[in-house]
């Protein structure tokens, strides 16, 4: 991956300035990571020299460029964070991941629009937690408590903009110890149907639905746009999609994308 960015950066940044109606090409930060990739792991772009003090060893150890394009430096994070969750923060229990995606049509707006994303999120969540705790009542369980860590990912397997998020979820909820004592017992629930998967699907969609209507006719009065750069950007997403804000939601039975674009 190195090679290809190195042999052909400049290729890819001319083409897309040529492309674009106005010279612009590709946002600012795209270019400024691939740059950034590139002095990754190079000694002459600064380095740490370590010395055993006992036989005098040295080596030379490059800095890394810590961004969000280089493999090395995100393979590097991704384990020590997983390490920390697993070791330090999160109890023994069963867990399942949840995936929540989006329409294409929105993706633009949540990769630029934080407070939209959270609010998604946070209603995602709360819904999840909501149907944990009603599967535990029928299932004898009183008073859990549900947890979750979610992480945001901005990018798609062919690295298109598609922000989703990974949620890892106890399979169960957590309740008071009946002997005494101040830590939590995990209860792990029976395992959803498909029927209980499918009525969670149709409220959450109809839930996040509500909330992206609201919001992307907020949008069509007062872009959230912070510069002209983003405006560029959003203005050629649009004429890429042909698609009126308006046609995405057609009411809670009739959404497109809650037939073949699910938004979980």
């Amino acid at each position: 991956m190195y090679k290809v960015v190195q042999n052909h950066i400049e290729t890819l940044i001319d083409d897309a300035h040529e492309r674009h109606e106005s010279g612009n090409g590709y946002p600012g930060f795209v270019e400024n990571e691939l740059r950034k990739y590139l002095d990754c792991g190079i000694l002459a772009r600064g380095f740490a020299r370590l010395r055993c003090p006992d036989c005098g060893f040295e080596r030379l150890v490059a800095f890394s460029c810590k961004g969000r394009l280089c493999p090395s430096c995100w393979a590097r994070r991704t384990a020590d964070v997983a390490a920390h969750l697993v070791d330090r923060v999160m109890p023994k229990a069963q867990y399942r991941q949840w995936v929540l995606t989006f329409p294409w049509e929105m993706r633009f707006l949540l990769a630029v629009d934080r407070k939209f994303l959270s609010e998604m999120l946070r209603t995602f969540l709360r819904t999840v937690f909501a149907w944990q705790r009603l599967r535990g009542r029928q299932n004898g369980i009183k008073d859990g408590q549900p947890g979750s860590i979610a992480c945001v990912q901005r990018f798609g397997g062919i690295l298109n903009l598609n922000p989703h998020v990974h949620a890892v979820l106890p399979d169960g909820l957590f309740v008071e110890d009946e002997k005494g004592g101040e830590r939590l017992v995990f209860k792990r629930l029976p395992p959803p149907t498909d029927e209980d998967i499918l009525r969670l699907t149709v409220r959450l969609s109809q839930r996040l639905g509500r909330i992206a209507k609201r919001r992307m006719q907020q949008v069509e009065l007062d872009p959230p746009w912070d510069d002209d750069e983003q405006a560029l950007v959003h203005d050629s997403a649009v004429k890429a999609l042909r698609v009126p804000s308006s046609e995405l939601f057609q009411g809670p039975a009739q959404h497109a994308w809650a037939q073949d674009k699910p938004l979980c």
